[in-house]
């Protein structure tokens, strides 16, 4: 398990509607912000990269998804260098995870 809701309702004053909202709003946008980044990447376009990288780890913050948060912040500072392409898969592949534990 990926996300603990015990946690982040602890975080959140026991606020299940918001926790809930969090993790749909998580569950919405950060495959349309892998995407985004997946095509800045292939278009060397490394200023939308970084912004794209720093949106999803904002998200991936608030559920304490460190692994993830570690790769975007990787993405976000270089999106240039020639491990993001391997950094990109590995990203997906945690997203993968925590989209499957949100279904």
């Amino acid at each position: 398990m990926m996300i603990n809701r015990t946690l982040l309702l602890h975080l959140f004053d026991q606020n299940e509607s918001f926790v809930d909202r969090v993790l749909l709003i998580f569950k919405e946008q950060v495959p349309l912000q892998i995407a985004e980044l997946r095509v800045a990447l292939a278009q060397q376009d490394f200023e939308t990269a970084s912004i794209s990288a720093h949106n999803i780890k904002s998200q991936s913050s608030y559920l304490g998804l460190t692994d993830i948060v570690r790769l975007c912040q990787s993405i976000e500072d270089e999106p240039g260098v020639s491990e993001t392409p391997v950094r990109l898969v590995e990203l997906e592949g945690l997203i993968a995870l925590v989209l499957t534990e949100l279904s």
